[in-house]
């Protein structure tokens, strides 16, 4: 990216987080425009940060269109980023809504499901019964006993029916 393109896509993203209405969506449709997966992560946390609700809902709209393959990489660093883990189901979420392709971060995805409350949980169930893959036996043997030892601390009769869930989507993810 050269300079010239960095500070545009600083000057986008300042709109972004503007309190002018117009504004903040005029940023967000030039990003839609001129965006790449090296800036989603500042995307993410520029329309965050706008108070506005119709700015937060157009920015997630956008994450929720994204078909670009390499955004899978700044989705996790967002996801996992603590200034926005309150947006973390969110953007669990938009992995799903966007189709985006996780088969090489089931591992990730296994361990926020785990630490993540049940609204994370539900989020991750749905983006690995979205896969279309297969994994080997031991992985998923591994990945199972995780989840049971978690099983066995948690009181929280959702998340624990969202464990059983999980278990049964993987045991049909074996190859």
């Amino acid at each position: 990216m050269t300079a010239a393109e960095k500070k545009q896509i600083q000057l986008v993203l300042s709109d972004v987080q503007s309190t002018d209405l117009k504004l903040a969506t005029n940023g967000i449709n030039k990003y839609r425009k001129i965006g790449t997966s090296n800036t989603l992560h500042d995307f993410i946390v520029a329309f965050t940060k706008n108070e506005n609700e119709a700015i937060f809902e157009a920015g997630k709209q956008l994450l929720f269109d994204i078909k670009d393959e390499q955004a899978v990489q700044g989705m996790f660093n967002a996801i996992n980023d603590p200034q926005l883990k309150q947006h973390q189901a969110m953007l669990i979420a938009a992995l799903w809504e966007a189709g985006m392709d996780c088969k090489d971060r089931l591992s990730d995805l296994i361990t926020l499901f785990i630490q993540g409350d049940t609204s994370i949980a539900l989020e991750v169930l749905t983006v690995i019964e979205n896969m279309d893959t297969s994994f080997p036996y031991d992985e998923i043997t591994d990945y199972k006993l995780s989840i049971n030892e978690e099983l066995e601390e948690t009181e929280d009769t959702v998340k624990q029916q969202l464990m059983l869930s999980l278990c049964d989507v993987l045991d049909n993810m074996t190859e």
